[in-house]
Formats: structure tokens, sequence, C-alpha cells
């Protein structure tokens, strides 16, 4: 715990130092000047379409980033010979890019509809989203050796991503959607806004756990398959 606590601190730091947290409020008021030109009837539409289809995958992008500048710096290389577990230093890149991103979010909704939101319910839905999202870059970044390939593959992610939103504006609802890992998170933040079916909610609570802990797993293993011949002190 006590290396991960040093790493979340230090990735924050870095963070911050680089620019991700200006350019994540950057891309937050550029949307709040948008939005706040929005009825509240539409904008209670498409509040939550900006949140999950912008916002959310700040983290996703981000964390290729980290990435490819890590494995420049060699930092990669400096994590194979210390005792520091691969979990906490994944862990800790998931849990600072999801606090940025559920930063960012929060500055957003507060700028546009204000309190008129669960806050309750969409600090916690939305940071599970933003972790999932953040997994998933982590996943696709580490198939390859440049952001250029990252771009390309990033291009065929954005059709699955995009799914949910047939059940969002009921175009088409259909039990199959929530076998795609980001169904779940569209409905929690939906929710979030319109409360609906309790069952809904408890099932994307649920699946949105089950696809970030199976996504962090399989994460670890891409890590030691395709960044770093590094074993053990998973």
């Amino acid at each position: 715990m006590k290396a991960l606590l040093t790493l979340l601190r230090w990735d924050v730091v870095m963070q911050v130092r680089y620019g991700f947290w200006v350019s994540g409020l950057a891309i937050t008021v550029t949307w709040i000047l948008i939005l706040r030109t929005l009825s509240p009837a539409y904008l209670e539409i498409w509040l939550p379409c900006v949140l999950y289809f912008d916002i959310a995958i700040i983290g996703l992008m981000f964390i290729a980033g980290v990435l490819f500048f890590e494995k420049r710096q060699g930092v990669i290389d400096a994590l194979v010979v210390t005792p520091v577990p691969t979990a906490d230093w994944l862990a800790s890149k998931v849990l600072s890019l999801t606090l940025l991103t559920t930063t960012v979010a929060g500055v957003l909704v507060l700028g546009t509809a204000g309190l008129r939101v669960d806050w309750l319910r969409l600090v916690p839905s939305f940071a599970l989203v933003s972790a999932l999202f953040t997994v998933a870059g982590f996943l696709l970044a580490s198939r390859f050796e440049s952001v250029g390939g990252f771009l390309a593959a990033f291009g065929l992610l954005g059709l699955p991503l995009a799914l949910p939103v047939l059940d969002y504006f009921e175009i088409w609802a259909h039990p199959l959607l929530w076998l795609n890992p980001a169904h779940p998170g569209l409905t929690l933040i939906r929710h979030s806004f319109r409360p609906e079916s309790p069952l809904e909610l408890g099932a994307g609570l649920l699946l949105s756990v089950f696809w970030i802990v199976l996504g962090f797993r399989l994460g670890l293993k891409a890590f030691h398959r395709r960044v770093s011949w590094r074993r053990g002190a998973a």
C-alpha cells in the first residue's frame, strides 16, 4: 500500500507537470461554453453524452501517452529491476487518471447543470466508467510501439464504444447490448441524471466492476507479455 500511495502521488505530480490537468480543464471549459447555450431539456439529453463520449475517454487517451512516454524515458526498464509490484504501477496509473477525469467531469457538470444532479450517484458512477476506459486504453496501447499505431487502432475501438448510444436514444434497445463492456457505463451516467430502473442501475454497477477487474488482470498479463519481460511481482 505504501508503494502504491507513493506512485500515486508521483503520477499526479507528473500529470500536472506535463499539462494533463490543464488540457482536461481546457476541454471542460470549451464544453461548458457550448452546453450553457442549451435549454435545460436539451442539456439533460446531451450532457450525459458529452461526459461519456468526450470526458470519460480522457483517461483512455492519456494512459497511452503515459505508457509511450515512460518507455522512451526508460521508466519501464527501471521498473523491471525495482521491487515495486506491477499491479501497483498499473493501479496508480488507473487511479490517478480516474481522479483527473472525474474531477474534470465534476467541473463540467457543476458549470452546466449545477447542483441539479444526483452527485452521490454521479461521482462513483463516472469514476467506474473512467476507470474502465483507462484500463481499456492500456490494453490497447500495450499492443503498439508508437502513438500512430495506437491512434489507428483507436478508430476501430470507437465503434463498440459508440454502440450504447443506440439504447440511449431509444433507436435500438436489446439485451445483447449488455454484452458490450461499454454499455453499463453509459447506463450509469444516464441514471445519474434520469433515475429509472433500479435493476438497470445495479446491473450497470456490477458489470462495470466486473469488466474493470477483468481488464486490470488482462492488463497485468499484457504488461509482462508485450511491455516488459518482467515476471513476478504482479
